[in-house]
């Protein structure tokens, strides 16, 4: 047995035997309390003992009965007199409905319980209550909000020094700037937040942020960091007992050894965090952990296994109703198959993994319609409130000529005043009415805005899960680095790979693509590029790179110039696609503006492209070059999209161009592949300075 197994087998028996202990602890406390309230008096006193009965019994997942505690808090307490009571109970309340998910109610009881709690100037429970709201915002995705009442409950936190409150608010923090991809602002409040819950000897606490930080490293690549946080985790959590935490640790030390190829290790801990699921009747949380496992059993080269787990995957994804778990179960199968040879299946599941993904897509295109319906009754009420306004000028100036008329029509002029008087106040209170309504349509579009920007958010996970993984590409060409970094949150270019055993020997095929534009329009191209990449190569038999490129014009002209539309579209992409015969150390590849560059001995080879792009362009359609290279042992290839060379910046903001990029590949060549994507970056980030990035960056370096 190896260390780290013997260890998790230790820490497995700390656990079953604290779990029970754990959960009769809980209950034992909900049973002591209910013995102090029969015998309690109408007081404060029953007010909190009502309180901490309902947070217990919310802890056990007992909403309903948590509910009933609650209510009877907040009545005896408003009975009372007794705001502290009433702003406890409320706070209870919302938690237990943000347990439920009805977000919307939640807020709303918290928001209550932040007003009395600012009217009777009780610190502690003003920032309990501000916590809380960000909570749900935090749940409900909308990072934002959040954020704005994470700092707010913070900084209350540090005027009375709650250390506790001031470690779970750094947590949170650490939550939404990880969630966004600001991984050194992540690690820096995780950091202060276990400072301090270490201080406190905060178990659970320390545990979670064990967890987050594991998380932080392994999005970092940096693997044997990541299994340090997350083997203490898991460590800390088996001495809590919560079995759900436990799981989770298990899946997230599985997806590190998977990142490391590390199958068998992999393998030990997702079968174990799917024992646990099953203890837990968590369907959810169960289909994942079976797409876990499929996977896994696929790089083992177990057809049988991976068949088996998928379909439990996606069974239990079909079960739950969910479209999120049914769309990863349709990715996990197509995978599963494609790396045991079932290329057919392969290619089925994954035409139903594009039609649920469209799903989701439409979803997100409901919401835009919306939104712009939104901004169109904003701007009509706008328009009639500025109306009204002009109206009442108007009659304010009829006011002041009839004063100058004078004396002898006082009487007529009392009258003409006693009116415009009434028509004023009730045009007043139809502007504030309105005015309310404005306000009121403004929040709403926003919500709408920020729901369609955590949509661009989803769309990067789907356009990413598209994307060929760096774990496929290392598994078939070990010494390589992809340097990817998009303008926006989605990409116009892109990466793909295939690897093929045919014929012609075994082939890697390697494509680098710029498609017009970025940012939506860019993904909305390069999806289609990857999708008709996968058809050309897989389904239709096509292995050339010339004729791929030809096939993939067609397609793309095809699918942007339709037959019966007046209009024509000229977008398209620029894009190098190389076939690597590693064996035989040839390079067959065609390209469509951008070239191949080889670095021989620190002498940079520039290979030759069409000057015309994969789609519709002004000249006549010819077909792509076949160009061959005979490769040797230690040429590094490179291949890159425009964006690197064309990036404003340095001491006068000009264009970086291709002579430096081409001089920064001849200098780097001899380094190892991590150290070179590390030259590329510095360089490309130093010269970016405070300028905008103009456009997606992606360079890919392969050494034969």
């Amino acid at each position: 047995m190896s260390k780290k197994v013997h260890e998790t087998t230790v820490c497995l028996l700390v656990w079953l035997l604290l779990s029970p202990l754990f959960i009769q602890a809980q209950e034992t406390k909900a049973d002591g309390l209910r013995k102090q309230l029969v015998t309690a008096k109408e007081d404060t006193g029953k007010v909190n003992l009502l309180h901490d009965l309902g947070f217990e019994l919310c802890n056990l997942g007992n909403y309903d009965a948590a509910q009933q505690q609650a209510g009877a808090a907040l009545s005896l307490a408003e009975t009372l007199h007794y705001p502290a009571g009433m702003a406890r109970s409320l706070n209870l309340t919302g938690t237990i409905l943000r347990s439920q998910g009805r977000y919307a109610e939640a807020i709303a009881k918290h928001q209550e319980a932040l007003k009395i709690s600012t009217v009777i100037g009780r610190k502690k429970l003003i920032a309990s209550s501000t916590n809380s709201i960000g909570i749900v915002y935090d749940f409900d995705g909308k990072y934002p909000e959040a954020l704005k009442y994470y700092f707010g409950a913070l900084k209350v936190y540090e005027e009375i020094g709650d250390k506790a409150g001031i470690a779970a608010e750094h947590n949170n923090l650490g939550i939404i700037f990880f969630s966004q991809g600001n991984y050194p602002d992540a690690l820096s409040n995780y950091n202060l937040s276990l400072k301090t819950r270490q201080e406190l000897g905060d178990k659970p606490g320390i545990a979670d942020l064990y967890n987050n930080m594991g998380n932080v490293y392994w999005r970092e690549h940096k693997y044997d960091t990541a299994l340090k946080y997350h083997q203490a985790c898991l460590k800390t959590v088996m001495e809590t007992g919560n079995k759900k935490s436990i799981a989770n640790s298990y899946c997230n030390i599985g997806n590190v050894y998977c990142d490391k190829t590390q199958y068998q290790e992999a393998l030990h801990y997702y079968l174990e965090g799917a024992r646990i699921e099953e203890e837990l009747g968590d369907e959810s949380g169960l289909s994942n952990a079976y797409g876990n496992l499929s996977v896994v059993y696929a790089y083992l080269k177990d057809a049988e296994k991976a068949d088996e787990f998928g379909r439990k995957s996606f069974a239990l994804a079909k079960k739950t109703g969910s479209l999120d778990d049914l769309t990863a179960a349709y990715l996990v199968l197509s995978q599963a198959y494609e790396m045991t040879g079932k290329e057919k299946l392969a290619l089925l599941n994954y035409k139903k993994y594009i039609s649920s993904r469209d799903s989701l897509l439409n979803m997100e295109n409901t919401r835009k319609s919306m939104q712009q319906q939104m901004q169109y009754t904003y701007d009509k009420k706008e328009s009639q409130i500025r109306s009204e306004q002009e109206k009442k000028d108007v009659r304010q100036r009829m006011i002041r000529y009839a004063l100058s008329a004078g004396f002898a029509l006082m009487v007529v002029l009392a009258l003409v005043i006693y009116r415009s008087n009434r028509q004023k106040h009730k045009a007043n209170t139809l502007l504030t009415s309105q005015k309310l309504e404005i306000a009121h349509q403004k929040e709403i579009i926003e919500e709408k805005q920020q729901e369609t920007l955590d949509s661009i958010h989803y769309a990067r996970r789907i356009q990413q899960a598209m994307l060929t993984s760096e774990k496929y590409i290392q598994s078939h060409v070990p010494d390589c680095f992809l340097y990817f970094q998009p303008k926006d949150i989605v990409s116009g270019d892109f990466y793909w790979a295939l690897n093929t055993t045919g014929p012609e020997g075994d082939l890697f095929y390697l494509a680098t693509a710029d498609c017009t534009g970025h940012g939506v329009p860019g993904a909305f191209m390069s999806m289609l590029g990857i999708n008709f990449l996968n058809e050309i190569t897989i389904e239709r038999k096509i292995t050339a790179p010339h004729l791929v490129l030809d096939k993939l014009r067609d397609e793309i002209i095809k699918a942007l110039n339709p037959e019966g539309t007046s209009l024509e579209a000229n977008d398209g992409m620029d894009a190098v696609l190389c076939a690597f015969d590693f064996k035989r150390k040839a390079l067959v590849y065609a390209a469509a503006n951008n070239s191949v560059y080889i670095v021989r001995n620190k002498e940079l080879i520039v290979c030759p492209a069409d000057k015309m792009p994969v789609g519709k362009h002004h000249g006549a359609a010819k077909p792509f070059t076949p160009r061959t290279v005979q490769l040797q042992t230690g040429d590094m290839v490179y291949t890159a999209t425009d964006g690197f060379a064309d990036q404003f910046g340095g001491p006068k903001g000009k264009k970086l161009k291709y002579k430096a990029f081409e001089e920064k590949l001849r200098s780097v060549c001899h380094l190892p592949l991590p150290e070179q994507k590390a030259e590329l970056e510095s360089l490309f980030v130093n010269w970016k300075g405070g300028y905008e990035q103009v456009d997606d960056v992606l360079v890919i370096g392969v050494r034969v």
